[in-house]
């Protein structure tokens, strides 16, 4: 054991030594203009141990203004596609969960989240109907989200 021990640490002190110091030598470049190799060219280098840092990560900045948090949170909600069926359907009339899930082809589970970004975004309602929900459309907040694009647009 004794021995073993020994030869563990002395492996381990070298490679500690050789981290340590910077990388220096010759390298032959091979160059290949016009499809002729020289490889009479030495090139020296020096390499020191790289160091692995990440960059720091600024904190997202968010807007102050209530109606530019308001935007941001619609569209967010408006990002997905699912989401945009959902509006689509919903624009042309009031719809219950099984008739959206049909027209969609996702799970009841994907379905009650969708609902529930949306509605937390003011974009639909939700009334209930005996065991079912029936939804549509806010259309004051499309409104707004319709007059926040329109304030955008300079002539």
């Amino acid at each position: 054991m004794g021995k073993n021990k020994g030869k563990k640490e002395k492996k381990a002190k070298k490679t500690a030594e050789r981290k340590e110091k910077p990388k220096t030598g010759k390298v032959k470049v091979k160059s290949t203009a016009n499809g002729i190799s020289d490889e009479s060219e030495k090139k020296e280098f020096s390499a020191a141990p790289i160091q692995h840092t990440q960059p720091k990560k600024e904190p997202l900045k968010r807007p102050d203004d209530a109606l530019t948090q308001k935007m941001l949170v619609i569209f967010q909600a408006l990002s997905d596609e699912n989401r945009l069926k959902i509006m689509n359907l919903l624009a042309e009339r009031e719809r219950s969960t099984p008739e959206l899930l049909e027209s969609i082809g996702i799970v009841q589970s994907t379905m009650s989240h969708h609902m529930k970004v949306l509605s937390e975004a003011g974009l639909v309602q939700s009334r209930r109907a005996g065991k079912r929900f029936c939804y549509s459309v806010r259309e004051d907040t499309v409104e707004q989200a319709t007059a926040y694009f329109e304030s955008l647009h300079r002539e």
